[in-house]
């Protein structure tokens, strides 16, 4: 269920995002002990959603919460519990902040910023940064699905096949290059 009582958020999101920042470069105030990286829009992708979700249930309590903000002005929309709809939510408030001329991207913290995902616009490279040592590998087929690694930026780097190649030329070698300098 979505929850817009801004009272219910308690967080200032600049106490995880350096102001101005955007990627390549590193974007958090702390560090992550796992990086995961996205181009698609999140706020209308229902299967990163539904990731993104099974992710926290999976790393994280049965109390777990994410507070959602628009990355424009860093405005909170809302917030996702564990159980709820998430991407019935997320769908919601990216309407809603399309309605009211915000076509930024979203900025999603859980937890004690256990988890945060962050895109500065729904056209550019998203991150999601998650503080657990939960294996995930029931999840890694669907992970493999939807987002990319530093594994997998190392192997694009070495232009291998074809498709390494094409993704390198479409992504920016620069920007791949500074992506695993600061996060792999």
């Amino acid at each position: 269920m979505l929850n817009k009582d801004i009272s219910t958020s308690g967080l200032n999101v600049l106490d995880v995002i350096q102001p101005d920042v955007d990627l390549p470069d590193f974007i958090f105030t702390k560090k992550f002990s796992r990086y995961f990286f996205f181009d698609a829009d999140f706020g209308t992708s229902d299967e990163h959603i539904d990731v993104v979700q099974e992710i926290s249930r999976l790393c994280f309590d049965s109390d777990f919460k994410v507070n959602v903000f628009s990355n424009l002005d860093k405005s909170y929309q809302g917030s996702l519990g564990a159980d709820g709809n998430w991407v019935q939510s997320v769908n919601e408030i990216t309407r809603h902040m399309r309605d009211d001329r915000d076509c930024s991207g979203l900025l999603m913290v859980g937890g004690s910023k256990q988890l945060v995902l962050f895109q500065k616009q729904p056209v550019d490279i998203g991150i999601l940064a998650i503080d657990s040592d939960r294996d995930l590998i029931e999840l890694s087929q669907l992970i493999n699905e939807c987002f990319f690694c530093c594994k997998d930026i190392s192997n694009w780097l070495g232009r291998k096949t074809n498709n390494d190649i094409e993704l390198v030329e479409s992504m920016g070698s620069d920007f791949l290059t500074e992506l695993a300098s600061k996060y792999c």
